[in-house]
């Protein structure tokens, strides 16, 4: 996609986060050129990302618990702006969606962890599935790791800026990351003080590949 036709794609897809349910919905809108108006969120829920699709787009849910699931746009119905959608995976008790990346969006899932850990997977390991499952493991969460903060995809060239919850950030290469599979907990990208966690990540745009990019809040310290 050429950077003319970025923003001006048919469906907006998004992904709430509910600690119980992780719902996501879909809807056709017309680009304006603005802001459109929010989708309406329960009182269990708020948006964790909001994205303009091809409208057959490979969709990926993150947790918090390092549960994923890789299903397709075309699998969710579009629904009108105050619906609360439909199920995307299904959640253990407490778990809560962290990140929804597309497809289109890299080559690796870099996933970052509350105590500085992480990682980058090729996305060929996650197999397609149905929308609505238990997903399937990619990444291991210990009591080393912390929680997942956060996924996004990336490419070799890509760049990622981290916070913690002290307003500390460092910005590092995705290239000093290892690749490892699914089912690990990583190297260590951030070294910490005792009782700070990494707050949230983010890219650093660098080419057309590369979408503006919201911050992954791990719980909530920053960002809305």
């Amino acid at each position: 996609m050429n950077s003319k036709d970025k923003g001006k794609r048919g469906e907006r897809m998004a992904a709430a986060k509910f600690r119980e349910h992780g719902f996501d919905a879909r809807r056709g809108v017309q680009y304006s050129g603005g802001p459109d108006s929010p989708d309406v969120v329960g009182p269990e829920g708020l948006h964790i990302e909001v994205k303009f699709t091809e409208k057959d787009e490979d969709v990926y849910l993150v947790t918090r618990e390092g549960m994923s699931i890789h299903f397709m746009e075309t699998d969710v119905r579009p629904t009108g702006r105050s619906s609360m959608g439909v199920r995307g995976i299904e959640l253990d008790e407490g778990d809560e969606v962290v990140s929804m990346q597309l497809g289109v969006q890299g080559d690796y899932m870099l996933t970052i962890s509350e105590k500085g850990y992480g990682k980058r997977s090729l996305l060929s390991d996650f197999r397609l599935q149905n929308r609505g499952g238990k997903g399937i493991k990619c990444y291991k969460v210990t009591e080393k790791t912390g929680k997942v903060v956060g996924a996004k995809f990336v490419i070799d060239e890509s760049e990622v800026l981290l916070i913690t919850t002290e307003g500390i950030m460092i910005r590092t290469s995705v290239s000093d990351i290892s690749v490892l599979g699914r089912i690990t907990s990583g190297v260590k990208v951030m070294n910490l003080e005792e009782g700070v966690k990494v707050a949230g990540f983010s890219k650093v745009k660098n080419d057309e590949r590369e979408e503006e990019d919201e911050t992954d809040v791990g719980d909530g310290s920053i960002g809305s």
